[in-house]
């Protein structure tokens, strides 16, 4: 992926930040100072960007942290301490520590720091109070960023149009700060329309896994999203849902386990999707990405289970990087593998295929793949389609948009790059790039089917010294 390094180095900063910011936030009145574990396993950006296929790999996944069952209880009478300004970046002046849920939800406003004291935090209890129609309207006419919402089985909580908000546990231990609701229908927490949103070091989930439609984290138009030691766990549905445009998030040294579909949910995405040192295990499947040309999905240095692997394993619009799989139970059901197990080839006869002039609307719209590499001096093909032993990632993708030329995207072995298209007087199609290829030609041919079907097109393309047939 062409911006695998940048991503990196962006996490890594935004990582920084986010714990310099809490650790600030651990200050305690009388100037001591709670010790702060630095992060330092973050992905190394001078890692080759190669695409790495899955092989044999471990039966299971490692174990991830398991949440607290006897946490420390909640104190009762201690009181709320004075917001901690000091040494605060600039533009943050409102630090908060929350001993409590309402307390979390009553400092949540745009750019505030909250940290979390250690404890088991259930969302129920704190919800448990508004019991009529009235409460409800009460609290949300009266808090600008948090709203509570009723869902089929009781009520949630959802956080919106904030920006620049921070929150976390405050000893940056995962297992020691836990926020769990009781309704299977609710999200632990939903996100509406907030940006620049960083969450760590916190266990969330639900109290009862069964059948449901409530994920753990919900993000719906929402962007800038980090994640950093989150284990979320035990969701009917999904980990993490993303929806509505919901544009760069990355999540890193974090777990997603035990989820009835899945870890994530993802539609309608834009920008980068990037988790890293993570894992993911214990679900049925390993969720599910809408493919689009507005935005990519990678995972750096993440381990699957077994589930999450049949689901991912075969995924050839997913960027991997380094990454360990578990054992490979379904395999996808592709109309060119023959009864035998084996791949049918496409048939492409060199003197069969004639020239076609490409015209626009035959392009726009259209996904070619790398089926054979052809040796020009001797006209042989070899195979480099989809289970072939010589497999080459070669992808094409074209769309238009209100320009003349048209955009689009293509794929070299693992490495994507944005292109620029239009088709010359000749009747070949231009494509043009600035990072990868430069600009080449590809040209269209025609190749019948037996008398009575229809024809289908083959695309040449001369990449380098290469040379590709694709369809």
């Amino acid at each position: 992926m062409k911006n695998t390094k940048l991503i990196k180095r962006t996490a890594a900063l935004l990582l920084v930040l986010m714990l310099a910011v809490l650790a600030m936030g651990c200050k305690k009145k009388d100037g001591d100072v709670t010790t702060v574990t630095p992060v330092t396993d973050m992905p190394s950006a001078g890692k080759d960007d190669t695409q790495t296929t899955p092989t044999t790999a471990p039966t299971e996944a490692p174990t991830p942290t398991t949440a607290p069952t006897d946490a420390p209880a909640q104190p009762t009478d201690e009181p709320t301490p004075e917001p901690v300004t000091d040494d605060m970046p600039e533009g943050r002046d409102t630090t908060v520590t929350a001993f409590s849920i309402e307390e979390l939800l009553e400092a949540i406003q745009p750019e505030a720091v909250i940290v979390i004291e250690p404890g088991r935090y259930n969302m129920t209890d704190f919800l448990g109070r508004f019991d009529s129609a009235d409460a409800i309207k009460a609290w949300n006419d009266s808090h600008e960023y948090v709203k509570i919402e009723e869902v089929f089985d009781g009520l949630e909580i959802v956080i919106e149009n904030v920006n620049g908000l921070f929150f976390g546990g405050k000893d940056q231990i995962t297992a020691n700060t836990e926020i769990v609701t009781d309704p299977r229908y609710a999200a632990v927490m939903t996100f509406r329309n907030c940006s620049d949103l960083m969450l760590g070091h916190m266990t969330m989930g639900h109290t009862d896994r069964g059948n449901c439609s409530g994920n753990v984290i919900d993000l719906i138009g929402c962007d800038g999203v980090l994640m950093v030691g989150l284990d979320l766990y035990g969701c009917g549905v999904y980990g993490i849902g993303a929806s509505e445009g919901t544009a760069n998030l990355i999540v890193t040294q974090s777990t997603i386990r035990d989820c009835e579909y899945g870890p994530i949910e993802i539609y309608q995405p834009k920008g980068e999707y990037v988790f890293s040192d993570s894992v993911f295990t214990g679900s049925a499947w390993g969720g599910y990405f809408e493919q689009n040309f507005e935005s990519t999905l990678s995972f750096i240095n993440c381990t699957f289970g077994d589930g999450e692997t049949n689901t991912w394993a075969f995924a050839d619009h997913v960027y991997f990087e380094d990454c360990t799989f578990g054992n490979i139970t379904v395999y996808p059901d592709y109309s060119d593998i023959e009864e035998d197990g084996e791949y049918e080839t496409p048939d492409l006869e060199l003197e069969s295929v004639v020239m076609t002039p490409a015209e626009r609307e035959m392009i726009a719209g259209t996904g070619w793949t790398g089926v054979y590499q052809q040796d020009v001096l001797t006209d042989q093909l070899e195979y480099i389609g989809m289970g072939g032993s010589n497999y080459r990632d070669i992808e094409f993708s074209f769309y238009t948009d209100e320009y003349l030329m048209g955009e689009g995207w293509y794929c070299i072995d693992g490495d994507f790059y944005d292109l620029k298209w239009d088709i010359t007087e000749d009747g070949v199609v231009r494509i043009e790039d600035e990072q990868g290829i430069g600009t080449v030609f590809a040209t269209i041919f025609r190749a019948p089917y037996d008398e009575g079907d229809a024809a289908f097109f083959w695309m040449r393309i001369a990449i380098g010294e290469e040379t590709f047939w694709l369809y």
